[in-house]
């Protein structure tokens, strides 16, 4: 009994230290902004015998292009203005069932007018037609 409550203890704390995860942004922003790349930007998850793999590649912000494209918890300072981001929703199947790989790729882009000192977390997917990238994200004000 005494060893499953251990075994449980461990699980529960690994459960939180995943959550937790993420990236380590720096403390003061010094007037720039945050983009992100949030936890959907790159899944995987059991998907009919296989493993359904989606999310966002981002390969440019503003003028600057990245290689290798940013994935999750990935993260860039900008400066405050319009920011324009640029990239390509994913959508794999990858298992043994398939003799080759099913890969979706769409463009997506998002401008808004970024502030000074707040985080903007990207979230993206595909529609459930696999024709159209959206992008969206979470704006979050840093004291």
């Amino acid at each position: 009994m005494k060893a499953l409550l251990h075994v449980a203890a461990v699980g529960m704390l690994v459960v939180v230290a995943g959550c937790a995860s993420g990236p380590t942004l720096p403390a003061d922003l010094q007037g720039k902004a945050a983009i992100v790349m949030g936890f959907d930007t790159d899944t995987a998850k059991p998907y009919e015998g296989g493993t359904l793999y989606k999310g966002l590649l981002l390969e440019r912000i503003n003028a600057d292009n990245f290689t290798p494209a940013l994935r999750r918890y990935d993260y860039r300072l900008v400066d405050p203005g319009q920011v324009t981001v640029a990239g390509h929703c994913f959508w794999q199947l990858r298992g043994v069932m398939w003799d080759r790989p099913q890969d979706l790729f769409e463009p997506g882009t998002l401008t808004w007018e970024a502030k000074p000192n707040h985080v903007y977390t990207l979230f993206a997917d595909i529609d459930e037609y696999k024709a159209r990238c959206v992008i969206s994200y979470f704006e979050q004000a840093l004291p």
